[in-house]
């Protein structure tokens, strides 16, 4: 009988060596480290749109109050300075003033009153709490009444108490400021504020 020693081997037998694959170590491993990757480019995805939209909105409000602003620029550059109301506005909600509509001879011919201001958005209650659940507290609108005819909504997303009229110290010019104010789906605050001076014509 033939003997061999431990671990020898025998004559013309085969060493069985690994194939391909993975262990079940390995693919643990990878699994876990797949999903790492997944779970960092997602929270990189996420950051980025939140980005947008903050960087969307706040473009849309300075757009907005720059339009505000200049619609209100156009016809006060049109306005009697005495026909201001009040006649010396500091930080006012409103202004009323009359616009040159043309002369009769040397005399100027005024418009009807025109006025700006600023009014609660609908479902607003001025009580410190939002009311109509868009995530502003008193929000409010701008509104122009031309005369004695309905107010016409000119903007939206007015802060509480966001438009003032203040006379410059020259008397001669205006000054316009408006805060506006909006959420983003994600719960964000971003303010915008749009300033102009006007000097008057008349």
């Amino acid at each position: 009988m033939n003997r061999f020693p431990p671990g020898a081997r025998r004559p013309g037998a085969e060493v069985r060596q690994r194939t391909g694959g993975f262990t079940l170590l390995e693919a643990v491993l990878a699994v876990f480290l797949l999903a790492g990757s997944i779970a960092a480019s997602l929270q990189v995805l996420t950051c980025a749109q939140n980005t947008l939209e903050s960087e969307t909105v706040a473009a849309g409000l300075d757009a907005e109050g720059l339009r505000l602003v200049e619609q209100m620029m156009h016809e006060l550059r049109q306005a009697g300075r005495s026909t201001l109301v009040p006649a010396s506005p500091a930080d006012s909600r409103s202004l009323s003033f009359l616009m040159n509509a043309g002369f009769d001879g040397s005399r100027i011919v005024w418009s009807r009153p025109t006025t700006y201001a600023c009014a609660l958005e609908d479902g607003e209650v001025e009580n410190g709490r939002d009311d109509n659940g868009n995530g502003l507290i008193d929000e409010g609108v701008v509104v122009r009444t031309d005369g004695d005819r309905t107010p016409v909504v000119l903007g939206r997303f007015l802060e509480t108490n966001g438009l003032a009229f203040s006379l410059e110290p020259d008397g001669g010019s205006l000054a316009i400021s408006i805060r506006l104010a909006r959420r983003t789906s994600k719960g964000e605050l971003l303010r915008r504020t749009a300033t102009v001076t006007v000097a008057f014509r008349n």
